[in-house]
């Protein structure tokens, strides 16, 4: 009795999940394909109207490193600079330090780097916690 009872509730489960296949004709799946693909004659581009090949677009990636400043000595001026995204610059290079979109300060490159961060040596102005550092 048992047997019967699984067998009967699993027959139901198993045709109850089942749906019926739908039909497509041909001719209105292939109506529906001509109505969504353009065709050439039609073509708006004016590339197409003088024969040229399309252009496709390019990215061109910026070589520029810059850093926002996360740590800062003012008694031995020099700040540790976290390139986050951009390339670590190289020892001894010149970059300088904005706040605001104004440029507040010129730094050198000095050594050591961890991982995303580098230190820098303050030469000109004044840095903060949170500016921003590039080359020019």
């Amino acid at each position: 009795m048992r047997l019967f009872i699984v067998i009967l509730c699993g027959g139901i489960t198993f045709t109850g999940c089942k749906s019926p296949a739908r039909e497509v004709s041909t001719s209105a799946a292939s109506e529906k394909r001509k109505t969504t693909q353009p065709s050439a004659k039609t073509s708006a581009s004016p590339q197409a109207k003088t024969g040229a090949a399309p252009r496709t677009p390019q990215a061109t990636p910026v070589s520029r490193s810059a850093g926002k400043v996360v740590a800062l000595n003012s008694n031995l001026r020099f700040v540790v600079v976290d390139f986050f995204l951009s390339q670590l610059p190289s020892v001894d290079q010149r970059l300088s330090v904005y706040r605001q979109g104004l440029k507040v300060a010129d730094v050198k490159i000095s050594g050591p780097e961890r991982s995303n961060n580098i230190v820098a040596d303050i030469i000109a102005g004044e840095a903060k916690v949170g500016d921003e550092v590039r080359s020019d």
